[in-house]
């Protein structure tokens, strides 16, 4: 039990906690262990596909978070295929992070840091990231639909080949390192409650430039 070990050491409850190596051996064991058995149905780019997922893999890394285990996550057990589908972490430290291939589905990230972290081809829809830290963080070709960056840097992130529908960047804090691109023949949204919505390729083109994204390749539909 990771709150008992905690204790064991000394360490208080509300402290960061450098997780000695035999835990951390063990944990990594575990989360070998944890294979995705269950599936979750989801629609992406309008085609139904079913992902293998493990809802445990979810449960520890959300154990880690609560025990404060100092980051980076990178060196820790594997997060990939993880259900996290309605978590909430808020103020949590999930830098570099592994979480390929996983389903976090109408998640809330409230001032998480999860700079460098893995989300590719994360199924990522109506997830809200609120004033969190998100540079350098990969999500290529990972699904964001409707989702929410409100004040969050994603500086450096790399987001080419994701569905950008109706995505909302408001706030946001981006830069000419930000990468977005479609290479699929489907349309990109940057939904912005502002007056500058774009609802085309076309005005999302000129509203990228304008915030300083950069985007490589769109293919009209």
């Amino acid at each position: 039990d990771l709150y008992n070990s905690k204790q064991d050491f000394g360490v208080h409850s509300d402290s960061v906690w450098d997780l000695p190596e035999p835990l951390l051996l063990r944990t990594i064991i575990v989360s070998e262990a944890l294979v995705p058995y269950d599936t979750v149905t989801v629609e992406v780019r309008s085609e139904t596909i079913q992902r293998p997922v493990s809802r445990e893999r979810g449960e520890l890394l959300r154990a880690l978070v609560s025990m404060k285990i100092t980051p980076p996550l990178s060196t820790l057990p594997n997060f990939n295929s993880s259900n996290l589908s309605h978590i909430v972490f808020t103020f949590a430290n999930l830098q570099h992070a592994r979480l390929q291939n996983s389903y976090i589905h109408e998640a809330r990230f409230i001032h998480a840091d999860l700079k460098y972290a893995d989300l590719r081809y994360t199924i990522l829809d109506s997830v809200y990231f609120v004033g969190g830290e998100l540079r350098y963080t990969k999500l290529r070709n990972s699904s964001l639909n409707r989702t929410v960056f409100y004040m969050t840097d994603l500086r450096g992130a790399d987001l080419r080949g994701a569905d950008l529908s109706f995505t909302n960047l408001y706030g946001a804090k981006t830069d000419s390192t930000t990468k977005i691109s479609s290479t699929a023949n489907y349309s990109v949204n940057i939904a912005h409650p502002g007056s500058d919505v774009p609802d085309s390729l076309v005005n999302l083109l000129s509203y990228a430039a304008k915030i300083g994204v950069k985007i490589d390749t769109v293919i009209k539909r």
